[in-house]
């Protein structure tokens, strides 16, 4: 006898304690964040290199269009402002209209050491800007985190940093930036409701994502993971979540009626 078991579909779950990210800046699908030049350019547009003097715009490259479909957008919960000095003084401040509640970010904004990424960006001020989401996945998968560059006009006040988080054994996705020190000061202003990151599920199997406005013990319920100690090095606190992970699903397994463990 063949016993065929469905893979249970795989959902992100995004919980909040902050009303204006829940109501106005909510987790969604990417193409709901489409930038406005785009939806505007024709199919065609001219172009002197070809014999009908006209060619096919931004509208028919595949890689926009499947990154926009197959992604999710982690809009900004607020407005920041960021001022820096020159690049002699390398100094910069920051302000938000935004309060963090969230246990696990008690600063809107943190700043990691330099001496952590020596060598690299030697010109440049790093930022995390703390996300007052805690994510949970009913299953394993690994989502790319990129910069929305698409939805920005200016590409040179700030680089989001990029890289490859799961969502079943830890829960956070802080954002890292960088910005470069000039010649001069400047400030520049990250507008509150603008596309913060992509998160690009790394999967053929759709995922559904839904977001949730809860109280501080509902959020304490879904995000255990900051039962840990945050004096553990990092590797070793990855690792301890998982154990606890798979341990309570372990636990939590329906057992053979028929005594067989497998």
């Amino acid at each position: 006898m063949n016993f065929w078991f469905k893979r249970k579909k795989i959902i992100l779950d995004c919980f909040t304690m902050d009303p204006f990210a829940f109501n106005h800046a909510p987790i969604s699908k990417a193409k709901d964040y489409l930038p406005e030049f785009w939806k505007k350019i024709d199919l065609q547009v001219e172009d002197g290199s070809t014999l009908t003097g006209t060619g096919p715009s931004i509208k028919y490259c595949r890689a926009f269009n499947v990154l926009y479909k197959d992604s999710f957008i982690v809009p900004l919960w607020g407005n920041i402002t960021f001022s820096l000095e020159d690049v002699k003084t390398k100094t910069f401040q920051w302000f938000t209209s935004y309060t963090n509640h969230a246990p696990q970010a008690p600063n809107e904004i943190t700043v990691h050491p330099k001496n952590q990424f020596e060598g690299f960006a030697d010109d440049y001020q790093h930022a995390k800007i703390m996300s007052p989401w805690s994510f949970k996945t009913n299953r394993f998968v690994n989502f790319l985190i990129s910069d929305p560059i698409w939805n920005r006009n200016s590409l040179s006040d700030y680089s989001v940093l990029p890289g490859i988080m799961d969502f079943k054994y830890q829960d956070s996705a802080h954002v890292n930036i960088m910005m470069e020190y000039r010649s001069q000061p400047r400030i520049f202003e990250i507008e509150a409701t603008s596309p913060l990151i992509f998160m690009t599920p790394l999967t053929e199997e759709s995922v559904d994502v839904r977001c949730h406005l809860v109280d501080y013990q509902e959020y304490i319920k879904h995000s255990f993971f900051k039962r840990i100690s945050s004096k553990l090095d990092p590797h070793k606190k990855y690792q301890k979540n998982r154990d606890l992970v798979e341990k309570m699903e372990k636990r939590n397994k329906p057992q053979c009626p028929f005594g067989f463990k497998k």
